[in-house]
C-alpha cells in the first residue's frame, strides 16, 4: 500500500512539474530589449492570447484611468449599496494611415458594492487594408469570480487569422507562440517603440 501511495505521488508530482515546465519562461519574465516593446498573453484561443499580448503593449504606450464612487438605494431591498467603479482604459491606433492600420481599443471595470465585486472587460482588435478587414471583440464579464461572460466574437472580410497575422508582421510585429500540455495557448509579441 505504501509502495502504491509513493508512485501515486511521483506520478501526481510529475504532471504538476509537466505542466510548469510546459509553460515558456518568457510568459513570466518577458523580454527586456532597448528600443522595443514586448507583450505577453494567455488564452484558450490563440487569437485570444494575441489579443492579451497586444493589450500588454498598449498598456505601456497610453493608459487611462478614472475611479468613482457611488451611492445608492437598491430598490429590491431598499438597502444603502455602495459601489466603486475604476475604468482602465486604451484607445489608440497602433499603426494608422487613415484607412488601413491597426486599431485596439480596451476598457476594464472593476466594480465594488458592499457585498460583491464584478469585473468587466471588453477589448476590440480592429485592421483594415486594402479591402481585407478584420474586427475581434473579446467580452469578459465575472462577478463574485464567477464568470458570466467569456466570449471572443471575429469577423473577417477577404482574410482569415494567418492573414492578419502575417499583416502584422509586415507592420514590424513579431511573434512567439507556445501551446501546454492542457491546451493553453501563450503568445509573447514584440514590436519597434
Amino acid at each position: 500500500m505504501l509502495r502504491q501511495m509513493i508512485i501515486l505521488s511521483a506520478i501526481s508530482f510529475s504532471f504538476i512539474c509537466a505542466d510548469e515546465e510546459s509553460i515558456p519562461d518568457w510568459y513570466f519574465n518577458p523580454p527586456k530589449e532597448e528600443g522595443r516593446l514586448f507583450g505577453v498573453g494567455e488564452g484558450n484561443l490563440k487569437m485570444k492570447a494575441i489579443l492579451f499580448s497586444l493589450l500588454e503593449i498598449e498598456t505601456q504606450i497610453t493608459n487611462h484611468v478614472s475611479t468613482h464612487f457611488e451611492s445608492f438605494i437598491d430598490s429590491t431591498t431598499n438597502d444603502t449599496v455602495n459601489k466603486s467603479v475604476t475604468r482602465y482604459s486604451i484607445n489608440r491606433a497602433l499603426l494608422n494611415d487613415s484607412t488601413n492600420g491597426i486599431h485596439i481599443e480596451s476598457m476594464t471595470e472593476h466594480i465594488i458594492n458592499d457585498d460583491r465585486e464584478s469585473i468587466q472587460t471588453i477589448i476590440n482588435l480592429g485592421f483594415s487594408k486594402q479591402g481585407m478587414e478584420s474586427i475581434i471583440e473579446y467580452a469578459y464579464h465575472e462577478v463574485d469570480i464567477t464568470v458570466q461572460i467569456d466570449n471572443l466574437r471575429v469577423v473577417y472580410v477577404e482574410m482569415d487569422e494567418t492573414k492578419l497575422i502575417e499583416e502584422l508582421e509586415r507592420y514590424g510585429f513579431r511573434f512567439e507562440y507556445a501551446l501546454d500540455e492542457e491546451g493553453n495557448h501563450y503568445v509573447l509579441i514584440n514590436v519597434d517603440k
